[in-house]
């Protein structure tokens, strides 16, 4: 959104969050179920004790990849002292709401140590897709950002950061090449 923009500078820290590129990929699941085996004269010749006759049915299925909200957050340290992410809190808002993420979703962010003049891409995780509802505004903020040191490394300020991103759902029609069913002996597992 564009009162909040992906590139922002504080104190001497830039840090950019990028959302990844969302695309509906297609896939194809089977299913089985039992049928009638075929006969011979009236009789069933089975081809191994225990084996199965079944019918597999095709399913066309579109999912979107990733599942989850991802950004990708770029940092460039322009001090002259490390910064340590550790200590820094980080929120997701989903249509005006605190969604919870669990730690591990961000752990890089808070794990990271970038010498001076350095940078670095990581990666966070946000809530999964699939529980956005479509349009909403979705947030992201990083709390308690250490954005200048003293000359003995001791905190002299802290910055927060905040990326605000309208989140829209897009129709996907795709047409499926289904393979017709088909019907098979299944043997049993070894």
């Amino acid at each position: 959104m564009p009162e909040s923009p992906q590139n922002q500078v504080k104190g001497g820290l830039r840090i950019t969050a990028t959302p990844v590129t969302y695309q509906a990929k297609d896939s194809m699941t089977s299913h089985r179920k039992a049928a009638p085996p075929p006969t011979k004269f009236g009789i069933v010749i089975i081809p191994e004790p225990g084996a199965q006759y079944v019918e597999r049915t095709y399913v066309p299925a579109l999912t979107i990849s990733p599942t989850h909200l991802i950004f990708k957050v770029h940092l460039d340290n322009q001090m002259p002292r490390v910064f340590r992410g550790a200590g820094i809190a980080v929120q997701f808002n989903v249509a005006g709401k605190a969604v919870n993420v669990d730690k591990s979703a961000y752990g890089d962010l808070l794990n990271i140590i970038l010498p001076p003049r350095s940078e670095q891409e990581i990666v966070i995780r946000g809530p999964e897709i699939s529980t956005i509802p479509a349009p909403s505004s979705v947030g992201l903020f990083f709390y308690d950002v250490v954005t200048d040191l003293d000359a003995a490394g001791n905190v002299k300020e802290k910055q927060n950061f905040e990326w605000l991103f309208s989140y829209q759902a897009q129709k996907v029609d795709k047409e499926f090449s289904v393979p017709a069913p088909e019907r098979l002996w299944v043997m049993p597992r070894r």
